[in-house]
């Protein structure tokens, strides 16, 4: 007798476990859903080829979606695309733009943000006085 309620309340006990990991992934699957819709709408064509060390664009690319294992119930999406001079496949993250590598290594990227640093540059960064001469930085 002491033994089916034992294996009653083991099963028990896994039930709300189980229901408990449930909640988690569902939560984060709110959580992370906005992310996944954006990227699924916005369209990703430019592509960086770390063999060849130039950018190239592919426009029949499509999106993947994934579950992230580092992080519980979230999901990953990414779109491969594979350049055509060289067979290399290449990876931009849709989601995780932090481990995107076309934001750091991509020339067309470096020249962007070469051409809009004047536009950010402050009065205390050196350089402002080069550009916009001694009277603005006095005010």
């Amino acid at each position: 007798m002491n033994d089916q309620i034992e294996k009653l309340e083991q099963r028990l006990e896994k039930r709300f476990q189980q229901r408990d990991r449930e909640k988690e992934i569902e939560y984060a699957k709110y959580e992370n859903q906005k992310d996944v819709q954006e990227a699924l709408q916005t369209p990703i064509t430019d592509f960086y080829c770390k063999k060849c060390n130039c950018d190239y664009e592919d426009l029949n690319a499509s999106p993947i979606i994934e579950t992230d294992w580092t992080q519980k119930g979230k999901y990953l999406v990414y779109v491969n695309s594979k350049h055509k001079k060289c067979s290399t496949w290449n990876r931009r993250y849709a989601t995780n733009k932090n481990l995107d590598p076309y934001w750091v290594k991509s020339p067309k990227m470096k020249r962007d943000q070469g051409n809009y640093y004047r536009d950010m540059i402050q009065p205390h960064e050196s350089g402002f006085d080069m550009l916009y001469g001694r009277k603005f930085n006095q005010q």
